[in-house]
């Protein structure tokens, strides 16, 4: 058996550890070896399927002009019609207001979250090509948040805060479940405005209707005001084009100054957009796109770029052109042969080394494990390095002590009853330099302990980084 000296102390029970690289020649020259260390290449998979997997969750997020539009959540760019009556009622001078980009609660945000929904509204309203000269804030009469940090941050965007005027009045809200224009409701407000004289009229798109439009009809047309303002809330992608046609009509009053349209670019959930648990199912959606994209996305990098990793690794080791297999070899192999008690082949055994035609440069290392017989002198009559343990203490420790001293990048073991044949080292190290992956190489072991009258062949396959080289071990 043969394999890499990347070892420190090997014991039973101790692994094997790295210690150098392996160094090939090229015309006589040694060379350390440039090709990716098979142990390395799990991990540069692991870091390069992480990299495109953010990369192109990132891409995919940022890609879309709007993450809701693949779920339920759209903005009112999802709406034609709706565009273009939006467009042709700031064309009559109807006002456009940003009413939020969800219909949050602004007096409950941080300034730096005001200004990021903020931004995402006037970029749908850019592309709508509305003009987002006003913002109104949801939940408050006024439109304006009762945070002043928040109402200074959006002043600083150069957008005017809440709408101007007192009294403001809001007398339609829920009339979207009105039947008749003798409703109590109706007939009351339609007092009351007479009454309050509002400078500022708010009603809600949702609950435009014919007696909503007929109420402010009658009262603007009856009424000597000449400043009144008329805010509709909450216009969203929902909106159909025919509220905003009739109320951008309400400029042509005399009565009425301003019409202001408070618009909600995303929309606001509601029956459309239920939640979970307060959770947003848009937001649930957009949680599980995301991870399915992780699952789906990471171990799939991770093996096409282990395989496209170690598919270069292999071609450049074998194509390199600097490369001459027939030539190269390590700096050195160590041969290691543990004998315990075997004076009766460990001369043969050493002779078959000595034989091999290997042309690289070979030491061969004989530890002697405390023999009782004429191991040691037999041992000390060739030309090997020689260490003689004096006491047993087993074949593992005999190894151990013969890898303490091997120079070699390469550690060929054999047991001192086998008998090497010639090109036995010669396979051996050409197999295991042949193929990068390979870190350890064995080989058939003949064992023919009688004068060849039987032969029982035992082919050893070590794990995924052993190779197997077709050479001969005769016992």
């Amino acid at each position: 058996m043969v394999l890499k000296n990347e070892i420190e102390n090997v014991d039973t029970t101790r692994s094997i550890k790295p210690k150098s690289e392996l160094n090939v020649t090229h015309k006589g020259k040694y060379r350390p070896k440039t090709n990716i260390n098979n142990k390395y290449i799990p991990v540069i998979s692991l870091f390069f399927a992480i990299l495109i997997t953010v990369s192109v969750g990132v891409l995919i997020y940022t890609s879309t002009s709007n993450m809701s539009n693949l779920f339920t959540h759209k903005t009112i760019l999802d709406n034609p019609e709706l565009l273009h009556a939006l467009q042709a009622a700031q064309a009559s001078g109807v006002t456009m207001a940003i009413h939020g980009w969800e219909h949050e609660n602004y007096s409950e945000m941080s300034p730096d979250q005001a200004i990021v929904d903020l931004k995402k509204s006037e970029a749908v309203f850019k592309q709508a090509g509305l003009k987002s000269e006003l913002f109104v804030s949801p939940y408050e009469i006024f439109g304006v948040p009762d945070n002043p940090e928040v109402v200074e941050a959006i002043k600083k965007e150069g957008i005017a805060v809440g709408t101007l005027g007192e009294p403001i009045y809001e007398y339609t809200w829920l009339w979207r479940n009105m039947t008749s224009f003798d409703d109590p409701i109706f007939q009351a407000a339609s007092a009351e405005i007479r009454t309050n004289k509002p400078i500022v009229i708010v009603l809600h798109a949702q609950d435009w209707n014919k007696y909503t439009e007929q109420f402010l009809i009658s009262y603007l047309i009856s009424t000597n005001e000449k400043d009144i303002t008329v805010r509709m809330d909450d216009v969203n992608q929902a909106t159909p084009k025919e509220v905003i046609n009739d109320a951008a009509k309400f400029t042509q009053y005399k009565s009425v100054s301003k019409v202001v349209f408070a618009i909600i670019p995303s929309g606001v959930y509601g029956p459309d957009d239920p939640v979970v648990y307060n959770i947003k199912v848009n937001d649930i959606m957009k949680f599980y796109f995301l991870f399915f994209i992780i699952i789906a996305l990471l171990p799939l990098s991770f093996f096409v770029v282990w395989r496209l990793l170690s598919s270069w690794n292999k071609r450049k080791y074998k194509n390199d052109p600097q490369t001459e297999i027939n030539a190269r070899y390590p700096d050195l192999v160590s041969v290691l042969v543990p004998a315990y008690n075997e004076e009766k082949s460990i001369g043969r055994c050493i002779e078959a080394l000595v034989c091999q035609d290997y042309g690289g440069p070979m030491e061969i290392i004989v530890i002697d494990d405390g023999s009782s017989d004429r191991t040691a002198k037999i041992i000390s009559t060739y030309p090997v390095k020689f260490i003689d343990l004096k006491k047993n203490g087993g074949k593992a420790n005999a190894l151990n002590r013969g890898i303490e001293e091997a120079k070699g990048d390469i550690l060929v073991f054999t047991d001192s009853d086998s008998n090497m044949v010639k090109d036995t080292i010669s396979c051996l190290v050409k197999t295991l330099m042949d193929d990068s992956d390979a870190q350890m190489v064995t080989g058939t072991v003949l064992i023919n302990p009688t004068f060849r009258r039987s032969r029982i062949i035992i082919q050893t396959f070590l794990l995924e980084n052993c190779k197997y080289c077709n050479s001969l071990l005769n016992f």
